[in-house]
Parts: structure tokens; C-alpha cells; sequence
């Protein structure tokens, strides 16, 4: 429990600080100012803010140097998915010393595969990170799932109980598809949602005029598919958030920001990755690339950091917590070379000094998996002979998936040859074939592993 009496003490200079960062040039998100203050830190939280606090340094004060520096708000990532493809302690290691000291992801593809009980252990997980990490109950789980039963995996009961779990920010992303032909399947769970003063994420691509409309009367808060500037403006106008993503699955930073041009206020867009797979969190960083890349884009330095930060905070309730360097919030804050320049060379979570110079100086801890949380079935071993689509004669027809955009499949269906009792790969038509569980598991295990080696070798 946060300690208020001795916030004010520290405040008042009646005790010292347990840190000071002293004579950087502070990114005041609130008003878009940049003002040399002094930051003073007590326990987890920011004590007081101001010109000259070497007065509440004593014997014990930890003191950081920000002289010719700039101080601007840890980094929140709004929305991502940590619960595939990626291990969470793994990337931490590499995300928070690029500046990442909030995180919120969506857990539909664990929670699809493990239920509730998974969902609850994922969840269990983030509460012993050292950033602040929280989940979005999976909605998506509860739409599309299928226990053998007619029931799906995670029941409306689950959902309900996951959302009075405070590291649960709202309902994930809600597909407009399978919701707007029956609302009545979700509208109990975005009335709790909004009665806990929680969100409501949407994924309301392809949705417009009047679908678009119908979803944000449901209750719908946001949207990360914006791929133009004009669906983002459509959105932002109907008083969504617009969380503008760049990362992994698709970069949609430069189309979206030409919202710009229309002249409109971008408080309620933020910046997020939708998921950062290990080569690109190697190679463009995390969050501090993707601000960059705003800066570099000709966003003005300050709206960037806005919007990968208190923007953020307002959309999930936070603010008043997180997304600023004010006095009572956490203190989460890093230090950059010069506005421009989106390279950490320090970086406090909750009042911790947990990264400096690109190395993670604290543990994230990898919290087991219940015994007996998986049953099902386990892959056996992931080599070329276990990828094989077994098929009698020597043509097959079969059904496949056609990639019809970056992130958007297709079902079809095509005829190939079979050799040796296997269906054979068509590189000419550009087909591949293999069993897809056992495929999507070699991908799975392959980049766990991937991330796994790169961070050893990075420390």
C-alpha cells in the first residue's frame, strides 16, 4: 500500500527522498510543456516535482544526473498479445530497457486453449512483473470457442469473475462480426464492464457508417484496426479511441497519422504495437521504436510522448495512477539523450531503478503452470516428417488458406500432388502443405525459443 502520509512528508521536505533525478528537462504531459524541473521519489511514487529539489536529497537518496537530458513518462503499450508466440519474462528482459514500464495484452489465444483456469494463472503471471502488466478478460475466447459441448471454452460466468480482478482492465477485443447479429450474448458483460468502470477494447475492422455506429452505442470504447487515416478519423469522431498500431503484425503508424491533416486533436489516439515477434523487438526495438518512428514521421516530439503515455492511462482509468510526472503518481519515467532521440539510457518502474544503458537490471520471474492445467494433447517431435498431410493416390483435393492481406485469410481449396502417401508442397502455385496444428506449434515453440537465445546472448 502506497505510503500518502510520507509522500507529503517528502513533499513538505520534512524527510528525504529515496530518489532524485536531478536537472533534466521534464516532458509535462498534461499541459505539452517541457520545463527543467528536478523529479523526487519516495517508495514507489513521485513525491514532488520543481526547479531546485536538492534540498530533499539526504545520506541514503539515490541521485541520477539528467543534466542535459530530457525526462519523459514511462512508455504503456495499450494493446499487444504476451500469451503466444513470445515468453513473457523473455521479452520484459528486452522490452523495459527500451522503455516499456506498462503493458496491457490480450490473452484469447491461452485462454482459448486453456480456459479459465489458464486465463487465471496468465494473469497471476503478470501480477509478479516489475512493470505494471495487465490482461483484458477474452472475449474472443467466449465468441468463438467450442468445448465438444455446443459450450464455449470460457463461459460468460468466467468472464464476469475475471473482470473484479483489478490486473483485468475490460473486455478484449470484441470481433463487430459476431456481435452485432446477436448482441445479446455480450451485452450482459459490457453492462458489468462499464458498471466497474472498465473497458471495452473492439476490433471493428472493415466496420463502417452504420455498423461502426452500432458498435460504439454497444458500449464498444476503442479500436486498433485502423489501417487509413480516414477510418481513424471515422472512429475518433464517434468518440472511440484509436490505438494506432505499429509492430509485428502490421505497421499502420505512417497511413493513420495523416489524420493529421484534418486538423484534429489526437488525445484520444495512442500509440501500440499489436504484438512485437523477437527479430523485430531485436532489430526496431519496442515501444521506443515506435515513438521514434513518430518523431521521425514529423509528430511533434511532445504528442508523441502523450500519446504513448497519458493517452493511454485516460483510455484504461488509469491516469490518475499512471501516464504522467506528478506528484502521487507511480513512478514510472525514463531518461532520453535529447527529445528527439527515443534511447533510454535510464528507466524507473514503480520507483526502481530497473534498466540502464540497454541491460534490465531486475528479474521477471517466470511463474509455473499449474500441474495438470493441460491435459490435451502435446506435439510430438517438430520435424519435417511430422509436417506431413498424409493422402492416398496421387492427386488430393484440399483445403487451404490464402493469405488475402497481412493479417486477413481466406479459405479455398486447391488440388496437389501426393508422393510417397504425403500431399506435396506446390512452390510454383506458392503452396505449402503441412498439418497446421503441427505447424502452428513449430512456429510457436521455434520464436519462444528464438527470443529465449537472443536475450541470453544480449545479457
Amino acid at each position: 500500500m502506497t505510503d500518502r502520509a510520507g509522500l507529503l512528508r517528502v513533499a513538505l521536505g520534512q524527510a528525504p527522498a529515496d530518489l532524485l533525478v536531478r536537472g533534466g528537462e521534464v516532458v509535462n504531459v498534461y499541459t505539452a510543456e517541457v520545463i527543467r524541473w528536478d523529479v523526487a521519489v519516495a517508495g514507489d511514487r513521485i513525491a514532488a516535482v520543481g526547479p531546485d529539489l536538492a534540498g530533499l536529497a539526504g545520506p541514503e537518496t539515490e541521485e541520477i544526473d539528467a543534466g542535459g537530458r530530457v525526462v519523459v513518462p514511462g512508455f504503456i503499450d495499450g494493446h499487444t498479445h504476451l500469451d503466444a508466440l513470445v515468453s513473457l519474462p523473455e521479452l520484459l528482459r528486452e522490452a523495459i530497457p527500451r522503455g516499456l514500464t506498462t503493458v496491457v495484452t490480450e490473452i484469447g489465444q491461452l485462454a482459448s486453449a486453456l480456459g479459465a483456469a489458464g486465463a487465471r494463472w496468465f494473469v497471476a503471471s503478470l501480477r509478479e512483473q516489475p512493470i505494471h502488466a495487465f490482461a483484458t478478460a477474452p472475449v474472443i475466447s467466449f465468441l468463438t470457442t467450442d468445448d465438444g459441448t455446443g459450450r464455449p471454452v470460457i463461459g460468460e460466468a468466467d468472464l464476469l469473475a475475471l473482470l473484479e480482478d483489478p490486473y483485468v482492465l475490460g473486455l478484449g477485443e470484441v470481433y463487430w462480426h459476431r456481435v452485432l447479429p446477436e448482441p445479446e450474448g455480450l451485452a450482459r458483460l459490457v453492462e458489468r464492464a462499464r458498471a466497474l468502470g472498465k473497458t471495452v477494447e473492439g476490433h471493428s475492422a472493415g466496420a463502417r457508417g452504420a455498423k461502426l455506429t452500432a458498435l460504439a452505442a454497444l458500449g464498444v470504447d476503442s479500436c486498433h484496426e485502423a489501417i487509413t487515416a480516414g477510418e481513424a478519423l471515422e472512429r475518433l469522431r464517434l468518440g472511440l479511441y484509436v490505438l494506432i498500431r505499429e509492430g509485428s503484425v502490421r505497421r499502420d503508424l505512417e497511413a493513420v497519422l495523416g489524420v493529421r491533416q484534418a486538423g484534429v486533436s489526437l488525445r484520444r489516439a495512442t500509440l501500440a504495437s499489436d504484438g512485437v515477434w523477437p527479430p523485430d523487438l531485436l532489430a526496431h526495438g519496442y515501444m521506443d521504436g515506435i515513438v521514434q518512428k513518430a518523431i521521425d514521421l514529423g509528430l511533434p516530439p511532445v504528442t508523441a510522448y502523450q500519446m504513448a503515455s497519458l493517452n493511454a492511462a485516460e483510455h484504461f482509468g488509469l491516469d490518475r495512477e499512471l501516464g504522467g510526472i506528478a506528484p502521487g503518481r507511480w513512478a514510472d519515467f525514463l531518461v532520453l539523450p535529447d527529445l528527439r532521440t527515443v534511447r533510454p539510457e535510464v528507466v524507473v518502474a514503480r520507483g526502481q531503478l530497473v534498466a540502464r544503458e540497454g541491460h534490465c537490471l531486475v528479474p521477471c520471474p517466470e511463474v509455473p503452470m499449474p500441474a495438470g492445467l493441460y491435459p490435451g494433447p502435446r506435439p510430438g517431435p517438430l520435424d519435417p516428417a511430422s509436417l506431413r498431410l498424409g493422402a492416398p493416390g496421387s492427386r488430393a483435393r484440399v483445403r487451404v488458406i490464402r493469405i488475402a492481406g497481412d493479417i486477413v485469410t481466406a479459405e479455398a481449396e486447391a488440388t496437389l500432388p501426393v508422393g510417397d502417401g504425403a500431399v506435396l508442397a506446390d512452390p510454383m502455385s506458392d503452396l505449402h502443405a503441412s498439418a497446421p496444428y503441427r505447424a502452428h506449434l513449430a512456429g510457436v515453440f521455434a520464436l519462444r525459443a528464438l527470443l529465449a537465445a537472443c536475450a541470453r546472448a544480449a545479457s
